[in-house]
C-alpha cells in the first residue's frame, strides 16, 4: 500500500509553481521531480533526446492532434502500438509512478495529478496568476528574448501545458474541481503560496491519519 503523502503541481506557465514546488520539497524533507529531473532520468533508462524532442513537440502541437491520439488509443488499445516516441509518455509514467511509490515526494507538472490518480493520498494544487503579473515573473526568471516577452507567448505556453495534459487524460486542466487547492501567485509572494499549501497538506495529513514529513534540518533552522 501507498499510504504516504505525494504533492503534484500544475500550473500556468510563469505563475510560479515550480519554485513553489521546490520550497514544499525542501521543507518536507522529500524529493522533487520537475520535467528537467524526468528527462534526465528517461535518458538513462535509454529514451533519445530526439523522440523527446518528438514526443514533447507531438504532444504540444495542438489540441486537434490530442484528440486523435486519443481516439487512435481508443481504437487500437494498448500503447505499445503507438509510434516509438509517443511510448516516452508511457516511459515517464512509469518513472513518476516509481518515484510515488519509494516515498513522499514532489512532483512538478507531466500529468502526476493524472498518472498518480490512483494513489490514495495524492494531493493536486494548482498554481495561477494574472498574465501580467506571470510575464514580469517569466521575463526576470526565464530571461525572455525581446521577442517572447508578450502574452501571446505566455498564452501560447499556457496551451501547450493544456495541450500535453489532455493528450493522454481527461482530468480538466485548471479546472478547481480537478485539484484539492488552487492558488493565486499573483497576489502573494511564493514563499507565502508555499506556506499555505504546506498547512493544507498539514491539515489534510492529520485528518486522514499520515504522518506527516518533518521540516528538513535546513529549512528549521
Amino acid at each position: 500500500m501507498n499510504n504516504h503523502l505525494i504533492v503534484t503541481i500544475s500550473r500556468q506557465f510563469g505563475s510560479g509553481g515550480k519554485e513553489i514546488g521546490r520550497i514544499l520539497a525542501e521543507k518536507m524533507n522529500v524529493p522533487f521531480y520537475d520535467k528537467a529531473s524526468i528527462i534526465q532520468i528517461s535518458k538513462e533508462q535509454g529514451i533519445t533526446q530526439e523522440l523527446l524532442d518528438q514526443a514533447e513537440e507531438r504532444s504540444n502541437d495542438s489540441l486537434i492532434y490530442s484528440l486523435a491520439m486519443k481516439q487512435y488509443v481508443a481504437k487500437n488499445g494498448e500503447i505499445g502500438t503507438l509510434p516509438i516516441y509517443d511510448k516516452v509518455y508511457s516511459v515517464q509514467s512509469h518513472i513518476i509512478q516509481e518515484a510515488a511509490k519509494s516515498g513522499p515526494c514532489v512532483i512538478v507538472g507531466r500529468s502526476a495529478d493524472y498518472i498518480l490518480k490512483e494513489f490514495p493520498y495524492c494531493v493536486r494544487f494548482f498554481i495561477h496568476a494574472e498574465i501580467q503579473k506571470r510575464l514580469e515573473r517569466a521575463i526576470e526568471f526565464y530571461h525572455l528574448s525581446p521577442e517572447e516577452s508578450n502574452e501571446t507567448y505566455i498564452r501560447r505556453k499556457d496551451q501547450r501545458r493544456s495541450n500535453y495534459h489532455h493528450y493522454y487524460n481527461d482530468l480538466g486542466w485548471g479546472e478547481a474541481a480537478s485539484y484539492h487547492m488552487v492558488l493565486d501567485s499573483g497576489e502573494v509572494e511564493l514563499d507565502d503560496c508555499a506556506r499555505m499549501a504546506w498547512d493544507y497538506l498539514r491539515a489534510y495529513c492529520k485528518k486522514n491519519g499520515l504522518e506527516f514529513p518533518p521540516l528538513s534540518e535546513e529549512s528549521s533552522r
